[in-house]
């Protein structure tokens, strides 16, 4: 690697999933995956709906990325036996709550995001999003959460 710019050394030193915590892994792992998936998204939304086609879809990702981590940073907060139930209603209720919000305002402000494009990409977003935390909360639930990192230290 000491060929590489000190940038991306830099990087590649810093950001090892491994040794970040579970509530640092699960925002990394979705901010990289909703990242990922506009960026796939970015070229057909330009293509077909122009500029506001991008700026739905960015703020699609912002608005499911947000309760994203507000779920992540929570987590470990939640105790007891109901412990998988209680995060799966907060993060359904902060996902739907916020993303429905951030989706009228965003229509509000911008009228001419109102538009099928808009629409479909946020429901891409949304379901990658629902996709990546449900899976990492509840591993995190059938690891133990944060009392197994703990232990394990």
């Amino acid at each position: 690697m000491s060929n590489c710019s000190p940038v991306i050394n830099l990087i590649a030193g810093a950001v090892s999933l491994r040794s970040m915590s579970r509530t640092s892994r699960g925002i990394v792992v979705l901010a990289v995956a909703l990242l990922g998936v506009a960026t796939l998204l970015a070229w057909p939304a330009w293509t077909e709906f122009g500029q506001s086609g991008v700026i739905g879809l960015g703020l699609a990702t912002l608005a499911c990325l947000v309760p994203g981590i507000v779920v992540h940073l929570v987590a470990n907060s939640v105790k007891g036996s109901n412990r998988a139930i209680s995060l799966l209603l907060l993060g359904m209720g902060l996902r739907v709550g916020l993303v429905l919000a951030a989706a009228c305002l965003a229509v509000r402000l911008y009228p001419e995001l109102n538009t099928q494009g808009s629409y479909l990409g946020l429901a891409l977003i949304y379901g990658v999003a629902l996709a990546v935390e449900t899976r990492h909360l509840m591993s995190e639930v059938a690891s133990g959460g944060a009392a197994a990192e703990l232990q394990s230290h």
